[in-house]
């Protein structure tokens, strides 16, 4: 044989067990099974953190934009909410207080109003809150939460 034949059967026998690797077959020992574990870890959905924090539990507190006394002007004068006419039950008391959660996007959600209060004028804060535009978000230790909120509101009838 010569040299330059030499050298090619070198090469070609050098070269013949990296194409003809066969795949790589599944590991059958306990790291392996720690991996799968650790892996269905990974994968699995973080669940949304749906704990509500109350008014005094958070480092910011949400924040209507406008303001306060924008808010109250809003859920006094609603234009797209009609009362019922008020029965007597009414006269004696025109306190409403409203329940509600502001979200982390600042929208509204389970608005309700107390017991104690007026059906009629329940009805009409209860609408009247659905119109209010998005809050601020509450946040707690820089991470935006949802907070719940109680707002009175006195109504006048006249």
């Amino acid at each position: 044989m010569n040299h330059c034949s030499a050298i090619v059967l070198t090469v070609l026998l050098g070269l013949g067990p990296v194409m003809a690797q066969e795949p790589v077959a599944p590991l059958r020992s306990s790291s392996d099974a720690g991996q799968r574990v650790f892996d269905q870890r990974i994968a699995r959905p973080v669940a949304a953190d749906t704990t509500v924090h109350e008014l005094g539990e958070v480092d910011r507190p949400p924040v209507y934009r406008g303001g306060e006394e924008t808010m109250f002007r809003q859920l006094a004068q609603a234009p797209s909410c009609t009362m019922r006419t008020p029965e007597e039950a009414c006269t004696s008391s025109t306190r409403v207080v409203l329940n509600f959660i502001v979200e982390r996007d600042g929208s509204l959600s389970n608005a309700i109003a107390e017991e104690g209060a007026c059906a009629p004028l329940a009805g009409y804060a209860l609408c009247a809150v659905r119109t209010l535009g998005r809050f601020t978000p509450g946040s707690d230790q820089g991470r935006l939460v949802r907070v719940r909120m109680r707002v009175p509101v006195t109504y006048e009838l006249r």
